[in-house]
């Protein structure tokens, strides 16, 4: 079996609701090693059982080797693939099943939600205020993270759990956003917090305050 490794591709401006203007990235000694220059269509399957045609235009046997699709960008999105930060796109792996016919698939699963405003803290603060603040930025979280996994499976395995936290204004108790954090997705990302192996958080000054959770299978 003919296994490739492809990248994340899109147009610049991509659709992330229908998933138009993505696609996946093939290096051009794999296009033109596995792929034959009479073919005008492939079909890419995925584990979901569907599949998609997606024709092969001229130019991706001069310099654009990507497999554009709406059905790929769809894929994409709703396995968390998608979008992505700049310079950093997924790698998956394009499996050759039988004559023009290839599996698109992925090792790990990795989802990423935005949630503006403040994050909680672990640590309960003694102002009788700050504690209902603290309950509100608690609750956001967690219809946040529970709409985004209405329709996904929780993780059951180890995770790696990533914070980008956009910081309007103040000083940062990293210690306590991460355990607030933590706490707040425990039974709704994951089981539990123990399969949490690898924490990643970073801060920068924002022109408002939200945070970006990232959380990937390991």
């Amino acid at each position: 079996m003919i296994t490739i490794t492809v990248t994340g591709w899109h147009n610049g401006c991509p659709n992330n609701n229908t998933g138009a203007g993505y696609g996946v990235r093939l290096r051009k000694a794999d296009r033109d090693r596995y792929f034959s220059p009479t073919w005008d269509t492939i079909t890419i399957s995925f584990k979901s059982g569907c599949h998609t045609v997606v024709n092969l235009s001229a130019s991706f046997w001069r310099d654009c080797s990507e497999l554009r699709s709406k059905e790929i960008g769809k894929w994409l999105l709703s396995n968390g693939l998608a979008p992505w930060k700049a310079g950093k796109p997924p790698t998956m792996t394009l499996r050759s099943m039988s004559d023009r016919v290839f599996d698109l698939s992925f090792t790990g699963k990795r989802l990423i939600f935005e949630v503006f405003g403040k994050p909680p803290y672990k640590q309960t603060p003694a102002d009788e205020t700050e504690r209902a603040n603290q309950l509100r930025y608690k609750n956001t979280l967690q219809e946040r993270a529970r709409t985004e996994f209405q329709d996904k499976e929780i993780f059951t395995g180890k995770c790696e759990v990533s914070i980008l936290y956009e910081r309007k204004e103040g000083k940062a108790d990293s210690a306590n956003i991460i355990g607030g954090i933590m706490d707040c997705l425990e039974g709704i990302a994951f089981k539990n917090d123990k399969q949490v192996a690898k924490i990643q958080y970073k801060e920068l000054v924002g022109i408002s305050d939200r945070y970006e959770v990232a959380i990937s299978e390991l």
